[in-house]
This record gives structure tokens, sequence and C-alpha cells, in this order.
């Protein structure tokens, strides 16, 4: 994330880390976000949330926005908690 450049692509960024280093790297994000693009993807995403101001859910060949993490639920990705 030191390069040079406008857009930066993170893929699987909180795979097989501590919870510690999650929030190190969330930090990161967050700072490197108000310079330029990132754009995240990644399984974990209760971490994806926390440092995201758009969201698009990958399904079946196609890409939707969402406006809400509810739609995570309405879309099949994760079930509702009880």
């Amino acid at each position: 994330m030191s390069l040079d450049s406008d857009f930066i692509l993170l893929d699987e960024p909180f795979n097989g880390i501590s919870p510690i280093m999650a929030e190190e790297i969330k930090k990161i994000i967050v700072e490197k976000s108000k310079n330029r693009g990132i754009i995240l993807t990644d399984h974990d995403y209760r971490n994806v949330l926390s440092v995201s101001n758009r969201l698009y859910l990958m399904k079946n060949g196609s890409i939707k926005e969402l406006k809400s993490n509810e739609e995570l639920i309405e879309y099949g990705y994760i079930q509702q908690e009880h």
C-alpha cells in the first residue's frame, strides 16, 4: 500500500491473521483511503463492513450494489443472527 497509485486492490487482507493484526490493517486501510481508492475483497464481511463506504456483492456472475447491510441477508450471503 506504499506504492504511489490512485487505486489499491486488496484481496483477502483479513485471511489467516490474528484479530490484533486485523485491527492494525483496518487502521491502515482507513488512513490510506483518504488519498486513494481501495477495492477490497474478503469473505470476512464484518471487517469489510467496518472499513467500507460502498459495498458490492458478487453473486451468480453479477454484481449488486448494496444499500444496507441487511441486503447481505436478503441476497443469501449471510444468515440472520438470532
